[in-house]
């Protein structure tokens, strides 16, 4: 089943800190990059997250993000140290007063200073407020692989028509081949004969070197090798796995086959058929692009 890397899930819980957020996004990518964000305090708990995300996808740019909902405690407590700013204004007015300065201290000044201020965060235990978040990812990736199989079955509703279509071209160009290959041989036995008019040449070397030449421009085994890629892409749809690179590399092939078969034959019908040809494996590229 294809899987889009293209997915959004969100999900919200309570936990010991307040109401917890857990939000996944993801859009496609060439390889897996992940990218986590959470309150300080929650630090701790980013690895686990990063293991689950790995354990799930293969590639694509992923971020999750954690977050305290309001009256959580996700900027932690003030703390205010009164008798450190009493020692500051002491010491403020003591100098003030040994050197005749100018100015008075202001609430700007003490909050400033270090120590004055500062800042308490909820301690937390990993394991034991993993526990209580873990429902909550959960939760959040069935909402953001919900989105994936829906995008990943438009994109399959997709390949499937545009597999039918390569087809019926290659179908199409295995019906001139032979002609191809007989103007081929007509063409350059004429021109053979055309060069040794005045000169004897024995004609069964002469059907023999034609026969070697046209062999060149035989297009058989190209036609067998892009049906067989179409086959494999077709397959690897209903592979229960990540397939973006298996499908981005058979299109790779493709394209290669589609453009030996367009140099080996300079017939106009088949020419046009192979530009039909790239453009479809061309749209087909673009949206492998984003399949996990």
């Amino acid at each position: 089943m294809i899987l889009s890397m293209t997915g959004y899930g969100r999900a919200s819980g309570s936990t010991g800190l307040g109401e917890m957020q857990v939000e996944l996004r993801s859009v496609n990518g060439k390889h897996l990059d992940l990218k986590v964000r959470s309150p300080r305090f929650l630090f701790p708990l980013e690895p686990l997250l990063q293991k689950e995300i790995r354990e799930r996808v293969s590639r694509g740019r992923v971020e999750c993000s954690l977050r305290l909902g309001a009256g959580g405690s996700e900027g932690g407590q003030l703390r205010v140290d009164e008798e450190l700013a009493e020692a500051y204004l002491a010491v403020a007015h003591r100098l003030k007063a040994k050197f005749d300065l100018q100015g008075s201290a202001s609430v700007d000044f003490l909050l400033q200073l270090p120590g004055v201020v500062t800042l308490e965060e909820p301690e937390v235990e990993p394991g034991a407020l993993w526990e209580e978040i873990r429902p909550i990812v959960e939760r959040a990736w069935e909402a953001f692989n919900a989105m994936r199989h829906r995008e990943g079955e438009q994109l399959e509703r997709e390949f499937r028509a545009r597999l039918a279509a390569l087809r019926e071209l290659a179908a199409r160009v295995d019906e001139r081949r032979q002609e191809a290959l007989q103007l081929f041989r007509a063409r350059i036995s004429e021109r053979l004969k055309e060069l040794s008019r005045d000169v004897s040449l024995d004609e069964a070397r002469l059907a023999q070197e034609v026969a070697l030449l046209a062999e060149r421009t035989d297009i058989t085994e190209e036609v067998v090798r892009l049906r067989s890629h179409l086959e494999q892409f077709e397959a690897a749809l209903g592979e229960d796995k990540p397939v973006g690179r298996q499908l981005d590399f058979l299109l790779q092939e493709m394209f290669r086959e589609a453009n030996t078969i367009g140099s080996k034959t300079d017939m106009l019908v088949i020419t046009r058929l192979v530009l039909e040809m790239k453009t479809e494996i061309d749209r087909l590229r673009e949206q492998v692009q984003n399949v996990e």
